[in-house]
């Protein structure tokens, strides 16, 4: 008994393997892994993005703070997860579509045999007409007018006729889950191609792009095809929407050169209206404010520039717009507060200008003796502090940009636009298919047909009498 197990077994060899395969292709596993794909494409475009941009991190969402925790917060920490989950994907989306593609065959092929009238009166949908001049050429003209193709069969008694349409429905399933691999191409080319840089620019100023580095920006892309080299430069900054305690549109006038330094046109980008050019798409950044220009001299007469940025407040009428500034080879912190005519000329902002009618900038220090006010630091004018004199050389407004290149954006729109065509295959190109036999006993003619589908089977029942009744009308009862 035990030798016939082994011999059986021996026999099967293709048993295990059918198993795994089963395993492999299975839904579940599909719907675990497309979550876990989708997490890990979504975590790292946001890690991405937040290398680049500046700040402290504390806005930063919830699972990207967990990420930090354990260790994977950075775009490169989550390569091995990522490349693993998408092997993992292409090996369950193809066992399958193999499988699928198995069944759909046996299906089709079992669908498209010639059926007796024994058979076709098993079906859900049947009947039978009597109706002596009927032939063969007058129902396949029938059904091709209501839009089937017709096969027919003929033997010595009985003539079979096989009629389908909507045949291509039948495989809208494998479609919807072929496009996934297109979905897959779309999250390899973002994450190979994916790159955020950050700038800032105040008027007049350029930046050249392949040239300069951005301010911050996220790890360099595995590759970066059709991404040109262009150069950015500052017009003005539009503020001109923005309202205290309101939703803050931001805008800016720039002009786009080529990198032979040929002005290609001026451009208006805004929050809601990026710039998409050389392969990239600029965005207007949420940071504004204004920039002053430092020049610190030491006791020796070396001379340092320097810049200091003031953020436009969230709300002006409360909070103020503060810096620290810590200049070399001292151990000290220089805090500024900016005062600025220049507020006047931004909706929702003249009132704060009234109550400064001029440019300054109050300095206090800070070190490990705790912090001293040192007075006042107009436009144009010098302050001597703890031995360093500061003057007060220019003030700027300017604006911030996030310079994003992702070459996988169009192919992963492409796939949603596959799968919303491969759901409407498959719920709304049903396929329907109809067998037709016509018998001579006896002298008398007997027809039998019978239909079937594949969903919305009570809609079909309704649509099968209509036509049944149509036959019956056309032609004289026998």
């Amino acid at each position: 008994m035990l030798l016939r197990k082994n011999i059986s077994a021996v026999q099967q060899p293709g048993f295990s393997g059918t198993k795994l395969l089963e395993f492999l292709g299975g839904l579940k596993l599909s719907f675990i892994l497309m979550a876990l794909l989708t997490l890990l494409v979504a975590q790292r475009a946001i890690v991405a993005q937040r290398a680049a941009l500046p700040g402290d991190g504390e806005t930063a969402p919830w699972f990207l703070l967990w990420l930090d925790r354990i260790g994977v917060g950075s775009p490169g920490d989550l390569d091995n997860p990522f490349f693993l989950a998408v092997l993992f994907l292409v090996i369950n989306l193809g066992a399958a579509c193999v499988l699928m593609l198995r069944k759909g065959q046996r299906q089709q092929h079992a669908l498209q045999a010639f059926r007796s009238a024994h058979e076709i009166e098993g079906l859900p949908c049947h009947a039978r007409l009597d109706v002596a001049d009927l032939d063969s050429a007058q129902l396949c003209k029938h059904l091709r007018q209501n839009g089937y193709r017709v096969k027919t069969e003929q033997t010595n008694q009985e003539i079979r006729l096989y009629a389908s349409r909507h045949e291509a429905g039948h495989w809208g399933v494998l479609f919807f889950h072929l496009t996934f691999f297109v979905v897959l191409l779309g999250a390899l080319l973002s994450f190979a191609t994916r790159h955020a840089g950050y700038l800032e620019l105040t008027p007049g100023e350029r930046f050249e792009a392949g040239t300069q580095k951005f301010q911050r920006n996220s790890p360099e892309p595995l590759f970066t095809w059709d991404a040109d080299d262009f150069t950015l430069e500052l017009d003005h900054p539009d503020l001109s929407y923005w309202q205290p305690g309101k939703a803050r549109q931001r805008a800016s006038e720039v002009r786009l050169y080529d990198k032979g330094g040929q002005l290609l046109g001026a451009e208006r980008i805004a929050v809601n209206n990026p710039l998409k050019t050389h392969g990239r798409t600029i965005y207007q950044g949420s940071r504004n404010g204004f920039v002053a220009g430092l020049t610190i001299t030491d006791n020796r007469g070396t001379e340092v520039k320097g810049a200091a940025h003031f953020v436009l407040p969230k709300d002006p009428g409360q909070l103020k717009m503060t810096t620290r500034l810590v200049p070399p080879g001292v151990r000290m912190a220089l805090l500024m507060e900016l005062h600025t005519d220049q507020l006047k000329q931004i909706d929702g902002l003249a009132e704060l200008a009234l109550k400064h009618p001029v440019s300054l900038i109050k300095v206090t220090s800070e070190s490990m003796d705790g912090r001293r006010f040192q007075g006042v630091l107009f436009g144009g004018s010098t302050l001597s502090v703890e031995g360093l004199t500061l003057r007060f050389d220019s003030l700027k407004p300017y604006t911030s940009y996030l310079v994003v290149r992702d070459a996988g954006v169009p192919v992963i729109f492409a796939s949603f636009a596959l799968l919303l065509v491969g759901l409407l295959i498959t719920y709304f190109w049903v396929p329907e298919r109809c067998w037709v036999s016509i018998l001579r006993e006896d002298g008398q003619q007997k027809i039998v047909i019978g239909a079937i589908t594949e969903k919305y089977k009570a809609s079909f029942r309704a649509r099968f009498d209509e036509q049944i009744r149509e036959l019956q009308k056309e032609r004289p009862q026998a």
